[in-house]
């Protein structure tokens, strides 16, 4: 459909969908294109019975399983994978496929039993140096490059200048005498890691649903952020927030929505990151705990990988030292990040309001209790069932509606090596229910069905392309 394909291409494109008035028209259409493009899973349309090609190129090839791309390599005489088995590999969820290695791509065989076969591409046109420098440290070995100094050199835009000052003249009645806000969100600052343990229990994760992992001063300190960068001039468009868990998900976009954030600042996972980029990125890493406990899906490198490669100019992620420090890659993360003087220590008050529309209003979150991995006594296990205690905690401090809020509704939208199994996710059916009076059985609502739509979206697609050398 037109819609997928780069406007600056599709007068050159013939589609197949196109009604046509005749067989010649049919005939010169499959037949006389030097260039081919079909997703991998597309290779049984009738052109391909007819024709033979010189070269077949796989992009995205380190995200398919090895039956896939064997389908359209069998076209052609020649074939180049493009790939990055350093990111995520094929979505595989059935446990005995996994245990057979399914997950392996055959990117990732080639490039590990025919290494004289690989040209590494080095020079990239994303990051900026200081963002570049975290993967290229802690995955690439040092092997990326800036492909110029223009690149290199990438800076935040800013319209209103002026805003950044705005900041500091709102620290005397919001932040005290240092705003970190303005800290954080200076261009000059191209990386920033906001540690949110300063702030206390209130940035502890919780269970929403018993289940799901969620942590609702992350995701309000996300809105603060995305708000204080629209005033600034930045374009929602260039404003991307990322988290590696899907109920986290379902509760920025509740929170955007009830900020009065549109939905052009994207909102997703690091999966359906992949492959694309914004100018600024927010990446909440959610799990905060007593205990340290890290979590399957932080543990996976890969899918970290993504998480810090997908901004251009700017990368701001919130997370807790204490509890991020467990798992090796982020320790070395943490290291270096100190090194270089990228840290920013949130104050106590950081999830307060600065105004227009960002005040705090005291509410739970619906049946959310502190993730069992913190020692608070708030839930304990007997008999391996947790039973809930009505909690004493300070309650979570959201966003109220801003003024400016309209009916908006939010976007709809591993490792998964042997060793860090994940088992398959379970998609909650989509029975009506009837809704509780009052906030805590709307948002409740509100969030199930998010979640539910995460679940079932449409997953990414890789393309191959085919062409003839000669006509």
């Amino acid at each position: 459909m037109p819609a997928k394909i780069n406007p600056e291409v599709q007068n050159f494109c013939l589609l197949a969908a196109t009604p046509r008035k005749s067989i010649d028209e049919i005939e010169q259409a499959y037949m006389g294109c030097r260039i081919v493009a079909k997703t991998c899973m597309g290779t049984n349309h009738a052109l391909f019975h007819r024709r033979a090609f010189d070269v077949c190129i796989v992009d995205e090839a380190s995200q398919i399983t090895l039956p896939t791309a064997l389908g359209p390599l069998l076209l052609a005489r020649k074939f180049v994978l493009v790939g990055d088995h350093y990111q995520l590999p094929p979505l595989v969820q059935n446990r005995a496929a996994l245990e057979g290695g399914l997950d392996v791509s055959l990117f990732r065989q080639l490039s590990e039993e025919h290494p004289e076969a690989v040209a590494t591409l080095a020079k990239q046109y994303r990051m900026c140096e200081e963002i570049m420098s975290l993967s290229n440290t802690l995955i690439y070995d040092g092997q990326l490059q800036c492909g110029n100094d223009e690149v290199a050199r990438r800076t935040l835009a800013i319209g209103d200048m002026a805003g950044l000052q705005d900041f500091r003249s709102d620290a005397s009645t919001v932040c005290g005498s240092y705003c970190w806000l303005a800290d954080v969100l200076a261009p000059s600052r191209k990386v920033v890691y906001a540690n949110t343990d300063p702030i206390g229990a209130p940035a502890f994760e919780s269970l929403t649903s018993g289940k799901n992992i969620t942590n609702a001063v992350e995701a309000t300190l996300s809105a603060h952020m995305v708000l204080r960068l629209l005033r600034l001039g930045v374009p929602g468009r260039n404003i991307g927030v990322i988290t590696l868990y899907r109920s986290q998900l379902a509760l920025i976009r509740h929170v955007f929505k009830t900020a009065g954030i549109g939905a052009e600042v994207e909102i997703d996972s690091a999966d359906r990151f992949q492959g694309r980029d914004k100018e600024c990125i927010i990446l909440s890493m959610v799990r905060s705990n007593e205990q340290g406990v890290v979590g399957e899906l932080l543990r996976d490198w890969r899918r970290v990988n993504v998480a810090f490669t997908r901004a251009k100019s700017k990368l701001v992620v919130l997370g807790s030292r204490r509890t991020l420090v467990n798992n090796e890659l982020l320790a070395r993360f943490l290291g270096l990040v100190d090194e270089r003087g990228w840290v920013v220590d949130l104050p106590r008050t950081a999830g307060e309001g600065h105004g227009f529309g960002c005040g705090s209003q005291s509410t739970s979150l619906p049946e959310s209790t502190p993730s069992p991995t913190k020692r608070s006594g708030v839930m304990r296990l007997v008999n391996s069932s947790p039973r809930k205690i009505v909690p004493g905690g300070t309650p979570t401090r959201i966003l109220q509606p801003s003024a400016s809020a309209g009916n908006r509704s939010p976007a709809k939208g591993g490792d998964t090596t042997r060793r860090g199994l994940k088992a398959p996710g379970k998609i909650i059916k989509g029975q009506s229910t009837t809704m509780r009076k009052g906030m805590v059985g709307a948002l409740k609502e509100q969030l199930a069905m998010e979640i539910f739509e995460d679940l079932t979206a449409d997953d990414f697609s890789p393309t191959v392309k085919m062409g003839n050398i000669s006509g």
